[in-house]
């Protein structure tokens, strides 16, 4: 004889006999049963099912017909979601053990349906870290997905991966862009733009925010402490008083700013101030003078942390002028995942006005109805 199920209680039929079941939810003690679109059964429990999304309390607390004492089945829910999708949003419900890696972006994708379906706020900022990762390598997918959600955070993680001067209308295809308007592409476009032209301006106008107690010896000192100063020297001015002296600083530092300032108007990743093809001219001329090339190395390496400092002070700056902050509102929820303060703003984990645009025509978006199964 087949097994007939996780306990005695569960009647053979012609579902339960037929058709797999994800083993992660057979539950022997289960009260009903989650059928996926793909013909799947989840044995699970009411309680949890109804503690964790308003939308299972409501219906089960709409009335149901009594059970049929004489039938050993339990009542099954018919479900739009494939077996993928409502084992997803299954480990949202139980263990986390339960719950798949997410490392595919498809796969977070389906997460946010599911949390938006569900109304689950509290998986969001968990989902949102996933996003974060899988920024580095589909930056765009991410961009749109932060877009549509009204994620500030999100979509500057994006928008700062997207290469600059490469278009997004390529030749791969981005579904999520379909539902986002023309408005996002302005706004990536702008932050590009803005971006290069801040940092750019760090390299060229040094000596507008650079002090002189900010650059070591040998990139700054006295006037004619070694030939590569008097020869090729370059001078730091600043709003000071005119009695104080100026700073000199040495012509091979000069010359690299000058090397620093057209790399970064081609790419303004701060990654580009330490990249080893700029770095090398630079202590090359150094050595090259007797007095420089014993600390050149040192002086070139806390530079640069102060220079990226700056340089992500400045884009920050252009971040926050491109995409503004998401309206915030109360939230009153709890969640065995995340604290009632971290909880994510409605109005960025539901932005109707953005979200209606995307829902489609598929049964994603369909209401589960319980139904008994019939009697054999």
């Amino acid at each position: 004889m087949s097994d007939p199920g996780p306990s005695s209680s569960l009647a053979p039929g012609p579902f339960t006999q037929r058709e797999s079941t994800i083993a992660a939810f057979r539950y022997a003690d289960a009260d009903i049963i989650l059928r996926s679109s793909d013909k799947v059964d989840f044995y699970v429990h009411r309680l949890i099912l109804s503690v964790s999304s308003p939308v299972f309390h409501d219906m089960f607390s709409i009335p149901q017909p009594p059970p049929d004492v004489d039938s050993p089945r339990l009542p099954i829910i018919d479900m739009a979601e494939d077996q993928h999708a409502l084992k997803i949003v299954l480990g949202f419900f139980y263990a986390a053990a339960c719950l798949p890696p997410l490392e595919d972006f498809d796969d977070v994708k389906i997460a946010l349906n599911m949390v938006r379906k569900y109304d689950l706020p509290g998986p969001v900022p968990f989902l949102k870290h996933r996003l974060q990762a899988l920024a580095i390598h589909t930056p765009e997918r991410v961009f749109a997905v932060a877009w549509l959600y009204q994620w500030k955070d999100m979509a500057l993680v994006a928008a700062r991966h997207t290469k600059m001067g490469q278009s997004i209308f390529g030749p791969s295809y981005f579904p999520e862009f379909q539902d986002v308007p023309a408005e996002a592409f302005w706004k990536l476009e702008e932050y590009h733009q803005r971006r290069r032209a801040a940092v750019g301006v760090v390299a060229l106008l040094w000596n507008h925010w650079l002090g002189p107690d900010q650059l070591d010896f040998p990139i700054a000192g006295e006037a004619g402490r070694c030939d590569c100063v008097r020869n090729g020297r370059g001078v730091v001015y600043y709003a000071r008083p005119s009695n104080l002296p100026t700073s000199a600083v040495a012509g091979w530092w000069t010359d690299h700013m000058k090397r620093l300032y057209s790399a970064l108007r081609e790419d303004p990743r701060p990654d580009i101030v330490t990249s080893t093809r700029l770095l090398m001219p630079t202590i090359n001329e150094a050595q090259a003078c007797d007095v420089c090339e014993q600390d050149a190395i040192v002086a070139m390496d806390a530079f640069n942390e102060i220079f990226k400092a700056e340089m992500e002070r400045r884009i920050s700056e252009v971040g926050a002028m491109c995409f503004p902050p998401a309206r915030a509102c109360s939230l009153i929820a709890s969640s065995p995942f995340v604290s009632s303060s971290t909880l994510i703003p409605p109005s960025e984990i539901f932005p109707e006005e953005k979200i209606a645009g995307s829902r489609r025509s598929s049964g994603d978006d369909q209401k589960p109805e319980a139904r008994s199964a019939p009697a054999h």
